[in-house]
């Protein structure tokens, strides 16, 4: 009686999937452009800014004949700043190219994984074959 290899195809592939190098760089690729696209949607939104400041107005001489300085102070501001995009050709053309980029990415994930999975597959089936032939 032919013993079975004792590979578990379904641990083995879980473990090679998690492991294999070029499966983390892809990873690490898709997180990097949903960030982006992220961030480009985030150009077509409305913004507003708090502002504030101080000026210290330095001394000056006056005309007068005394020779007197005039003492300006200090300003200090604080304000709100709201801009919009106007049109936002530019951000929607930024989110169309990130877009895209984003799901190339997840295409070349996608590759990579059939790719490591036929490849563990392989492997299997080669142990399993080595394993029968020695008994």
């Amino acid at each position: 009686m032919r013993r079975r290899s004792k590979v578990d195809i379904e641990k083995a592939m879980d473990e090679a999937m998690a492991r294999r190098p070029e499966l983390k760089a892809a990873r690490l690729r898709i997180q990097e452009s949903s960030e982006r696209h992220s961030l480009a949607s985030h150009q077509r939104l409305p913004q507003l800014d708090a502002v504030a400041g101080v000026r210290d107005h330095a001394p000056r001489r006056t005309g007068n004949v005394s020779g007197a300085r005039d003492h300006a102070g200090t300003d200090w501001y604080a304000g709100a700043q709201f801009s919009a995009p106007l049109g936002g050709m530019e951000a929607r053309a930024l989110m169309r190219q990130t877009g895209a980029e984003l799901r190339q990415r997840q295409a070349e994930l996608s590759k990579a994984r059939l790719q490591a999975e036929s490849e563990i597959r392989m492997a299997a089936k080669l142990i399993d074959i080595s394993f029968v032939r020695s008994w």
